[in-house]
């Protein structure tokens, strides 16, 4: 009678190993061949990018998931298609993915390193939407940045800000007119040279510092009135002239928007009175005693607080 042959236990376990050995080979076989990977990508801004799906022959993603390192992720799927942006243009078909991301934003564009990189267009769950360049995952370069409200932005960005040249619509009011800036950006905010037209027609061409007219400019009212001087913290304040349409003008010192300091004001043609030279307060003409040498004009001499035109406060 023929003996029955038996495993020993370490025979047994080697066996145990080896089989789940060579199906997990097969599994990964079969995976690999269907074009499933599991890849990383280290990077600097955005730390360690995890990716689960399918590829293609080139290595790009077909479906699957990316998981970032701040918590969020994003399913991603092959377009293969152009997608046209609201200005004509359009992304390289061969090269369009879908990525919606777990808090709601969808991009549609091109990519690298699982990262919104290129020509792309992101709607974001509030209602903005945004289309033109980035680079891994930051809005930077030229695009146009359409808000809920209305608005658009036209222009340059830098790590999503707005910064450069631009052009910034305000919806339209009840007219139909809206508020537009044609001028430099930087960290957002209207600065450097720029023009600022109004709905009502007021204009104003110069300088900006953090969204205020500030240094020198030009303000052209739509009534006809002009200014042209110094600005500070969104105010006229400084030297400057300010011309009224009747013709009536003012060279001299400002205020908070107000004719307060030392200047010269200019009668219309066929007023009894030329000018006056001397201070001013508020728009009031303040004779100084103390100062005897300052021109004084002698029709005001009974009227040492009479008041002039006063500018326009609109902004």
């Amino acid at each position: 009678m023929a003996a029955k042959k038996r495993f020993k236990p370490v025979h047994l376990l080697i066996l145990i190993v080896s089989s789940a050995a060579a199906l997990i080979l097969l599994t990964f076989l079969i995976l690999n061949l269907s074009g499933f990977r599991y890849a990383t990508y280290s990077t600097t801004e955005h730390g360690k990018i995890r990716y689960i799906g399918t590829v293609d022959k080139n290595g790009n993603p077909k479906n699957g998931k990316i998981f970032y390192s701040d918590g969020k992720s994003a399913k991603v799927t092959a377009e293969n298609k152009a997608y046209t942006f609201k200005d004509g243009n359009s992304t390289d078909a061969a090269l369009t993915f879908k990525l919606s991301y777990s808090n709601g934003d969808i991009y549609i564009g091109e990519i690298s390193s699982m990262m919104r990189h290129g020509k792309g267009s992101l709607s974001f769950s509030g209602g903005d939407v945004y289309e033109g360049s980035f680079s891994y995952n930051e809005i930077e370069g030229s695009g146009v940045y359409y808000y809920l409200s209305g608005d658009v932005y036209n222009g340059n960005f830098t790590a999503g800000k707005k910064s450069g040249q631009g052009t910034y619509t305000w919806a339209p009011d009840e007219s139909g007119k809206s508020d537009v800036y044609v001028g430099s950006y930087s960290n957002d905010l209207r600065n450097g040279n720029g023009t600022y037209t109004w709905a009502n027609g007021n204009v104003y061409e110069g300088t900006y510092v953090d969204d205020m007219k500030q240094g020198a400019g030009k303000m052209t009212f739509a009534s006809g009135d002009v200014y042209q001087g110094d600005f500070f913290e969104d105010t006229r304040t400084g030297q400057g002239s300010y011309t009224w349409a009747s013709g009536e003008s003012y060279v001299g010192q400002f205020l908070h928007d107000s004719i307060t300091g030392f200047g010269t004001y200019y009668w219309a043609g066929g007023s009894n009175r030329q000018s006056y030279t001397g201070y001013f307060e508020n728009g009031k003409i303040v004779v100084v005693d103390e100062e005897p040498d300052k021109p004084q004009n002698p029709d005001n001499s009974d009227n040492p607080e009479e008041s002039v035109d006063s500018p326009n406060t609109e902004h």
